[in-house]
């Protein structure tokens, strides 16, 4: 197998507990609006994503399903069904982390040449907690990803103080 790596992110410290170096692969054919990294987006014959699981899953690897969803387009019953589906059948996804949707791709995407746009509401804690009330309802371990891209508020740095 051949793949195209386009980033490595050593120190990672936002994508889980602990640090870590995340190397980011090119090559994601699912050209999804909301994607953060759309750079790593591809147009030409890739091997799809759930082949790319089973071979990971082949190797023993522990797999950590994260899951960005958006109010209104990817969070339904039928979809979150899906994710715990795919969770509970790959033998070495140890949880499923939801990812509530941020807009950080929009600027990349618009860098990029990329003529469609995409925006949508942020996800609520009552949104959050009823992702992950279906997951666990379907007996999978799902923890929310804390959101590191909120900015953090400072006393006496507000603008209603």
């Amino acid at each position: 197998m051949t793949t195209l790596v386009f980033d490595i992110e050593k120190f990672a410290v936002h994508d889980g507990p602990g640090i870590r170096s995340v190397v980011f692969l090119k090559g994601c054919p699912l050209r999804c609006l909301w994607c953060h990294n759309p750079e790593s987006q591809s147009f030409g014959q890739e091997t799809p994503i759930l082949g790319n699981l089973d071979f990971i899953a082949s190797r023993g690897a522990e797999i950590v399903l994260r899951c960005p969803l958006i109010p209104g387009v990817n969070d339904s019953a039928a979809a979150l069904a899906h994710i715990a589906h795919l969770a509970k059948a790959t033998s070495c996804v140890r949880r499923v982390e939801i990812e509530p949707y941020h807009p950080l791709g929009e600027g990349k995407s618009r860098r990029l040449g990329r003529a469609d746009s995409f925006t949508a509401p942020f996800s609520t804690d009552a949104d959050k907690a009823r992702w992950r009330g279906f997951l666990e309802a379907m007996h999978v371990q799902c923890l929310e990803e804390p959101d590191v891209h909120r900015v953090p508020q400072v006393p006496g740095n507000s603008a209603e103080e």
